[in-house]
C-alpha cells in the first residue's frame, strides 16, 4: 500500500468505526464500498472481516446485558447456510457482478422500507432462520449482512439497544464463520494481514467514539439513522453501478 492509500484507508475506517459503534453495522458496507476503489472486493473482504471480529469483541462489554439471543441463534443458523453461497459466488464471480448483485438487492430492500414505514406495503415477516439465508450470503460475498438484517430488525418494534446489541453478536459469529470459507479458498495472504494491522488503530479510536455517541444520544436517534444509513449506502452503491 502506497502512503495515500494508507491514509485514506485510516481515515474510512475511523468514520466507519464511529458508524460502526454508534449502530452496531454498517462497517463493512462503508469500508468494502469506499476501499472497492483501489482493491478488488475479493481482496478487502477478508480484511473487513477480521477486523469485523475485532470491533464486536471491543463492543461486547458495552452490548451484553441488550442481546436478544434467541434471534441471534436462529438467524445465525440461516447465515451458516447462506455465507457458503456467498463465499463461492465472491471467489468464481467477476467482481463487477458482485457488486451488480449486492447493491440492486441493498436498494430494493431499503425501498421496500420505505414503503412499509409509508404504510403502502405490509411488513415482511419471515422465520428468523429464513431471513439469515439471504444475510448470509450478502456477507459471504461483501460482509453485508448487516445491510439485510438491520432492514428486518428496524420493521420489527424492538428496541435500539436490542436492534445494536444482537447484531453485534450476529456479526461476531458469522464473520469467524465466514474467516473460514474465506481461507478455504485462499482468499486471506499476506497483503490482507498487513492491512488489517494497519487499520486496527484507527478503526477501534472510531468505534470508541461511536459508542460514546450512542450512550448520550441512541436511543432517540437509532431508527433515523439506521434507515438513513441503509438508504445512503444503498444509493451510493446503484450509482456507482451506472455511472
Amino acid at each position: 500500500m502506497d502512503t495515500t492509500t494508507l491514509i485514506i484507508g485510516a481515515a474510512i475506517m475511523l468514520f466507519a468505526g464511529i458508524v460502526r459503534g454508534f449502530s452496531g453495522f454498517g462497517f463493512s458496507a462503508i469500508t468494502i464500498g469506499l476501499l472497492s476503489f483501489f482493491y478488488q472486493t475479493k481482496e478487502v473482504r477478508p480484511v473487513i472481516l477480521m477486523l469485523e471480529v475485532l470491533a464486536s469483541v471491543w463492543m461486547l462489554r458495552d452490548v451484553w446485558k441488550d442481546v436478544d439471543w434467541r434471534w441471534v441463534m436462529w438467524t445465525f443458523l440461516g447465515l451458516m447456510i447462506g455465507a457458503p453461497i456467498g463465499v463461492w459466488a465472491l471467489a468464481y464471480l467477476p467482481d463487477a457482478t458482485v457488486q451488480v448483485i449486492l447493491y440492486s438487492a441493498i436498494f430494493i430492500l431499503a425501498v421496500t422500507l420505505l414503503l412499509q414505514q409509508a404504510g403502502i406495503v405490509p411488513k415482511f415477516t419471515a422465520p428468523d432462520w429464513v431471513v439469515g439465508i439471504p444475510a448470509g450470503i450478502a456477507n459471504g460475498l461483501a460482509g453485508l449482512a448487516g445491510m439485510v438484517l438491520s432492514l428486518f430488525l428496524l420493521s420489527s418494534g424492538r428496541t435500539a439497544a436490542i436492534m445494536r446489541a444482537s447484531m453485534v453478536i450476529i456479526f461476531f459469529l458469522s464473520d469467524i464463520y465466514s474467516i473460514i470459507f474465506d481461507a478455504g479458498f485462499g482468499l486471506i495472504g499476506q497483503m490482507q494481514l498487513q492491512m488489517m494491522a494497519y487499520f486496527i488503530v484507527p478503526m477501534l479510536i472510531g468505534i470508541s467514539a461511536g459508542i460514546w455517541i450512542f450512550r448520550r444520544t441512541g436511543e432517540r436517534n437509532y431508527r433515523t439513522f439506521a434507515i438513513g444509513l441503509v438508504l445512503v449506502i444503498a444509493v451510493t452503491g446503484m450509482l456507482r453501478l451506472v455511472l
